[in-house]
């Protein structure tokens, strides 16, 4: 008896000892939880101890911000840059988007550019509401993808509604609430995360770095254009993208002085259009660029290279080009080191200071002022500090980043010509035309020339202003056996002889050498070209209008000529009927 009673203490013992123990290890795993950190061993404990006295931020802005958010929905007319005369079938799409005062002062909806991209039409339906009410677009920035919605109809602003107000630019970790209507239901969505970075990056290929938020909560298709808000509803930012990568939960926002600029912007050039036509068109948009300094430079990080530029215990970069047609051209020189732009010290890495410790790239310096600011850029050169000022302005660039409402081609004996874009370089890495077993950024690079293309205009008088390629071929006798020859986009040059400057200009230069010549002779760059190396094709004046009249009775070609070109050589469209594209599902932006 005395052994059984002596094993059973021992035992309730144990377990009590036991309990205890698991009880004291749930209790630190519990705290830790709410610490919201992964501590192991006690050397952390006091770590877990001052995260647990942070304060949870309660997002109690957020509700009441919820009235402004906006649902947009848009019928999009995309064109089919394999065939321009003609569009693809009409796709549905959705964005976000938020109500705010342009620099008008009139309420407006903020979105983003990519959300609109080949509307037909735009309505947009507020938050707690049931009507779509009609929306068009005045004013856009493919470059920092934002746009600017007008909405006419006094009943869409009959229910109490504000613009949402700004905030600064958020710090890191502070909680952000992300606003929309994404992927997988139609009311509207909230997603809760910090800002885990602040950076430089483009928003569109060939386009000015701009500075940019990068968060950890989810940006789905759909959220685009939506608002990322704080904690008391203001608005730190425009969301824009989500990271489409192996890794989860990266997303990107506009922050609110870019998105700040953008309205001063669009209200600027439409006074602008005011005062010099008394009546704004209601089909004019307000085409919003960037500002860019126009130079390219290296790091000055090597001790040699610093030495022979005499630098001392000073910082900055080597310029190395200066274009022709920017605002530091006849300021900024190549062989120039940039010491600073507009007070903000230039690092030898190519950096400039944000706030504190923070840095982000050299190009951040000018796409955050706007177009006619003034700054003054510290320059050194042959070892002495020089002081100039420039005024901002865009760079002329002779790849757009966007088109106009459809794009612009030419069709001349089949050889189908067009401005190069990079809509249209996009378009052909989807395609795959070209170097099927390349990754499209580098078909995109590949379709660029690489470094034969210029992305600025040369100020010369009789410089181009935009690079025509012929793009396809639609077989003709009169064109058989040059098929072959159109690959990766090569650019003309020459027309008879004549340099071309654009494609209106190519129009006008065949259409004079109908009066005087037998034949077309067509001189055309090859991508990464060497000096001379030129493709020439002939083609018979007499055969080429024949083959322009089977082509648009075989092909149902509206015209020869996009609408712009016809308007440029004075001559009406011929009535046509462009060919249907194949309808495709309705999608979330």
């Amino acid at each position: 008896m005395v052994v059984v009673v002596i094993a059973w203490w021992w035992v309730a013992h144990g377990l009590s000892i036991l309990a205890h123990q698991h009880n004291g290890e749930k209790g630190r795993c519990s705290r830790r939880r709410n610490a919201g950190a992964s501590v192991v061993g006690r050397a952390s404990r006091s770590i877990v101890q001052e995260e647990r006295e942070v304060p949870e931020v309660v997002l109690d802005g957020v509700p009441s911000a919820l009235r402004s958010v906006c649902k947009i929905y848009v019928t999009v007319n995309e064109p089919d840059y394999e065939q321009p005369w003609s569009f693809f079938a009409e796709d549905e799409a959705v964005g976000s988007g938020f109500v705010v005062e342009d620099g008008g002062r009139a309420l407006r909806v903020l979105t983003n550019a990519h959300v609109v991209r080949w509307a037909s039409e735009v309505r947009v339906r507020r938050h707690g509401l049931t009507r779509r009410h009609k929306a068009r677009v005045i004013g856009v920035s493919h470059e920092a993808d934002l746009a600017l919605l007008a909405i006419e109809d006094v009943e869409f602003w009959r229910a109490p509604v504000r613009p949402l107000g700004w905030a600064g630019l958020p710090a890191l970790y502070d909680d952000v609430a992300v606003v929309g209507y994404p992927m997988g239901g139609d009311n509207v969505c909230v997603t809760r995360g910090v800002v885990s970075r602040v950076d430089t990056m483009s928003y569109a290929r060939g386009a000015p770095a701009l500075l940019v938020v990068q968060i950890d909560a989810a940006v789905n298709s759909g959220n685009s254009g939506g608002p990322a808000l704080d904690a008391e509803g203001r608005v730190v930012g425009v969301a824009f993208s989500g990271y489409a990568g192996a890794a989860d939960n990266i997303g990107y926002i506009i922050p609110e002085s870019v998105a700040r600029n953008f309205l001063d912007e669009c209200a600027a050039l439409r006074r602008a259009k005011s005062s010099s036509t008394r009546v704004v068109d209601a089909s004019f948009v307000a085409n919003v660029r960037l500002c860019a300094l126009g130079i390219a430079a290296q790091p000055a990080e090597n001790d040699a290279l610093r030495e022979y530029l005499k630098l001392g215990d000073r910082s900055g970069v080597l310029v190395t080009r200066v274009a022709e047609t920017s605002c530091a051209a006849g300021v900024v020189r190549a062989g120039d080191v940039l010491l600073a732009v507009g007070g903000l010290d230039v690092a030898d890495d190519g950096t400039v200071p944000l706030r504190g410790d923070e840095r982000v790239d050299l190009s951040h310096a000018a796409t955050s002022r706007r177009a006619g600011d003034t700054v003054t850029l510290d320059l050194l050169r042959d070892g002495a500090v020089r002081r100039a000022n420039v005024t901002f302005a865009p760079l002329p660039r002779l790849v757009p980043v966007s088109d106009r409402d459809r794009p612009s081609y030419l069709v001349v004996a089949g050889l189908v010509l067009m401005p190069l874009t990079l809509p249209l370089l996009e378009a052909e890495a989807k395609y795959q035309h070209h170097h099927h077993d390349t990754p499209p950024d580098d078909a995109h690079l590949l379709a660029l020339h690489s470094s034969s293309l210029g992305l600025e205009r040369a100020a010369a008088p009789d410089a181009p202003l935009e690079l025509v390629v012929w793009t396809s071929t639609l077989a003709t006798d009169a064109n058989f056996g040059f098929a072959p020859l159109c690959c990766d986009l090569p650019v003309l040059r020459t027309v008879n002889g004549h340099s071309v400057r654009s494609l209106s200009h190519a129009a006008e230069l065949l259409d004079e050498a109908d009066r005087h010549d037998r034949f077309y002779v067509l001189h055309f760059e090859p991508p990464n070209a060497r000096p001379r190396d030129l493709i020439k094709v002939v083609l018979a004046i007499d055969e080429a209008h024949k083959a322009n009249d089977d082509i648009l009775r075989r092909k149902s070609l509206p015209a020869t000529a996009s609408p712009d070109i016809l308007r440029a050589l004075d001559r009406p469209p011929r009535p046509g009927r462009p060919p249907n594209g194949q309808r495709a599902r309705g999608r979330r932006r």
